[in-house]
C-alpha cells in the first residue's frame, strides 16, 4: 500500500526528453491517499518521442483523500522465495539391437577309446600316444576311498602337496600305511627348519621333525622328549623293563665288540657321590659336598660308607650337616702319620616325589 503523499516540491526546469522506452504492463492500482497541496509549476521541457502504450491494468477502488505529507523513503526489497522442487527424470531410451551371431565352428571327428582290463572301480589311465587306456587293477576308487597298491609319488608346486581332512566319525583311521618290505614311508624336503609335524586340534605340533635331525614329541613348548644327534632328553618319567648302556669296547684287543652295562636299581629316587680324603693328627676330617646338596637330598635318609686305604683304622662318621653341605669322619685308634680313606654317600632326592614302588 502507498504511504501518504508528501507536499509537492517546486518544479525544476524541464530537460530535453530522451527516447521513450516501451511501456511495461500496468500493475493494479492501489488505493489513493489524500491529496497534498499543489506546488508551483516549473517551466515545461521539450517532449520526447512517445513510446508505445502498455495495456492498462484494472483500476483499484479509490481511497479517501488524505492530506499530503512529505514523501517517505523507499522500503527494502523482500527476500527471494524458495526454489521449486526438481522435475522428474525422463524415461530411458530403448536399447540398441543385438549384433548378429558368428558362424559355428565345425565339429571334430569322434574318437574311440579302447580299454584293457576289467577291474571293478578301477581308475582309467591313458598312454598319451594313442586312443588306448587301461583299467588299473592296482588303483581303485569307489567314490569315497582311493586305494593304491604299489608306489605313490606326489609332487607339489605351491601350498600343500597332500591335504587330508578328517570328516569321519571319532575312532576311524584317517591315514594308514601298510607294507611288508622295503621303505614304508619317507619324507624328503630341501627346506631348513621344520620338515614334518603332527598337530593337535588347535594347530600346534605334538610331534615334529626338523632338518637338523631333531625330533620333538609332546605338547608344543612343553615337549616330553627331544631326540637329536647328541642324544635323547626326557622331561618326565621314563619307565623301562631294562636299562642299559652300550658302547664300543674300550679294550683295543676287542674293538670288534661292544661293552654293555646295566643300571643298578633301588626302591627310591636317589643319588650317589664318591670321594677320597684323609685324617691327620687332628683325628677328624671334614668332607665338603657340592653347595647344592642341601637343595637336592633329604637330610634324614643318608647312607655314608668309609673304606680304609693302605692302613687299617677304626673310622666312623662323627657328624652330618647336609644343611651346610658337609659331613665329618673321625678315627679312634690314631697312632701317627696320615690315614687315607674312600667314602661313598647315598641320598634320597627331595626335588621330586617319592617313588611309588607298587601300584
Amino acid at each position: 500500500t502507498n504511504g501518504t503523499s508528501g507536499s509537492s516540491g517546486t518544479n525544476g526546469t524541464s530537460g530535453t526528453n530522451g527516447t521513450s522506452g516501451s511501456s511495461g504492463t500496468n500493475g493494479t492500482s492501489g488505493t489513493n491517499g489524500t491529496s497534498g497541496s499543489s506546488g508551483t509549476n516549473g517551466t515545461s521541457g521539450t517532449n520526447g518521442t512517445s513510446g508505445s502504450s502498455g495495456t492498462n491494468g484494472t483500476s483499484g477502488s479509490s481511497g479517501t483523500n488524505g492530506t499530503s505529507g512529505s514523501s517517505g523513503t523507499n522500503g527494502t526489497s523482500g527476500t527471494n522465495g524458495t526454489s521449486g522442487s526438481s522435475g522428474t527424470n525422463g524415461t530411458s531410451g530403448s536399447s540398441g539391437t543385438n549384433g548378429t551371431s558368428g558362424s559355428s565352428g565345425t565339429n571334430g571327428t569322434s574318437g574311440l577309446l579302447l580299454l584293457t582290463g576289467a577291474t571293478d572301480n578301477g581308475v582309467i589311465t591313458l598312454n598319451g600316444s594313442a586312443p588306448n587306456g587301461s583299467v588299473e587293477s592296482n588303483m581303485t576308487f569307489d567314490g569315497s576311498i582311493l586305494r593304491v597298491i604299489g608306489g605313490l609319488n606326489v609332487t607339489g608346486t605351491t601350498g600343500s602337496a597332500v591335504n587330508i581332512n578328517n570328516t569321519l566319525n571319532s575312532g576311524n583311521t584317517i591315514f594308514s600305511i601298510n607294507g611288508s618290505a622295503g621303505q614304508l614311508f619317507s619324507i624328503s624336503d630341501s627346506l631348513i627348519g621344520s620338515l614334518f609335524s603332527v598337530n593337535d586340534i588347535s594347530g600346534l605340533p605334538i610331534m615334529e621333525a626338523f632338518s637338523d635331525g631333531t625330533i620333538n614329541l609332546g605338547l608344543f613348548g612343553a615337549e616330553i622328549m627331544k631326540l637329536n644327534t647328541t642324544g635323547v632328553t626326557i622331561a618326565g618319567t621314563l619307565y623301562a623293563t631294562e636299562k642299559h648302556f652300550k658302547i664300543n669296547h674300550p679294550d683295543p684287543l676287542k674293538s670288534d665288540k661292544f661293552l654293555i652295562y646295566s643300571s643298578l636299581e633301588t626302591p627310591f629316587n636317589g643319588i650317589q657321590l664318591h670321594g677320597k680324603d684323609f685324617i691327620d693328627y687332628t683325628m677328624i676330617s671334614r668332607v665338603d659336598l657340592p653347595d647344592y646338596i642341601k637343595y637336592l637330598i633329604h637330610n634324614d635318609n643318608i647312607n655314608i660308607q668309609i673304606t680304609p686305604f693302605m692302613r687299617y683304622a677304626n673310622y666312623y662318621v662323627s657328624n652330618i650337616d647336609i644343611d651346610n653341605n658337609y659331613f665329618e669322619v673321625s678315627i679312634i685308634n690314631f697312632e701317627n702319620g696320615i690315614y687315607e680313606y674312600f667314602w661313598t654317600l647315598t641320598g634320597e632326592r627331595k626335588d621330586i616325589d617319592k617313588l611309588k614302588i607298587e601300584e
